[in-house]
């Protein structure tokens, strides 16, 4: 605890400042022992979380902070499905205007070779049956 704020109390760290301490003739107030910190955010929650157990609730502050963190984790991980699912997105249009462009610009023009044109035609037809077969399910549903 080499924080002195943290608990309130100053952090002793060599053996001269315990001997200093022991054989010193000041009151606990002159050294500075004596005085809580209360302006602290660790000392405040401490006295909050004192406080709840002393009105015995304390499960209930655990289920709201829980519930608290669930929520932040929930609308986290909705902001990064958006994302990633708007840059796939992106990613499937663009490989469909370059499927389009193959077929309709005539040879001089073509940049892709005939592999990666098959890749890129099995990608866009596995995506197009995959939206197909799961509107058929939900039809059926």
């Amino acid at each position: 605890m080499s924080d002195s704020g943290q608990m309130g109390r100053p952090s002793i760290t060599t053996v001269e400042q315990v001997n200093e301490l022991a054989n010193s003739q000041n009151t606990l107030e002159e050294l500075g022992l004596n005085e809580e910190v209360s302006t602290n955010d660790a000392s405040s929650m401490a006295l909050k979380e004192d406080t709840s157990i002393g009105n015995k609730n304390l499960e209930q502050v655990s289920r709201s902070n829980q519930h608290r963190r669930d929520e932040d984790w929930k609308s986290l991980f909705d902001i990064a499905f958006k994302w990633i699912f708007r840059l796939i997105a992106f990613l499937f249009a663009l490989m469909i205007v370059a499927l389009i462009l193959h077929w309709i610009l005539p040879e001089y023009c073509h940049w892709l070779t005939t592999s990666q044109l098959s890749k890129l035609e099995a990608v866009v037809l596995a995506v197009l049956v995959s939206k197909a077969v799961t509107s058929k399910q939900g039809k059926i549903e």
